[in-house]
């Protein structure tokens, strides 16, 4: 599955966002863009997490390696849905609907807004 004008899966667009929003130093916009500096040092390891999937069929906290399916199929082959609020509290990365997320804006203060892909927002938890 692609977003428009990318030819990343949503677990990559979360790899990347994820060390460049956590780890990006000296970040600044230049026009349209933001950059950061890549740290000298390398970042701690730390495993992927569960991302929190918001649609519009419900919410689901699935492991890192699952989200591009669970993203194709909207959480139809997800399992039971769980609370939203829980879904994200859980949850390393978010990936929402805004278009019937509800309002998780306090649940998602916690964590950096990146880039949109498709109709979806991406949302990485801050370190």
């Amino acid at each position: 599955m692609r977003s428009q004008n990318r030819e990343i899966p949503v677990a990559g667009e979360l790899a990347f966002f994820g060390y460049a929003l956590r780890y990006g130093e000296e970040r600044r916009d230049v026009g349209v863009y933001s950059v950061a500096q890549v740290p000298w040092a390398r970042p701690p390891a730390r495993p992927p997490g569960l991302v929190a999937y918001v649609g519009c069929h419900g919410a689901y906290a699935v492991p890192f390696a699952s989200i591009d399916r669970v993203v194709e199929t909207e959480g139809r082959d997800a399992g039971a849905p769980i609370d939203p609020s829980a879904a994200v509290a859980r949850a390393e990365f978010a990936v929402t609907d805004p278009r019937c997320q509800g309002n998780l804006s306090s649940q998602l203060s916690p964590f950096f807004e990146a880039p949109r892909w498709g109709d979806l927002t991406l949302w990485v938890r801050r370190n």
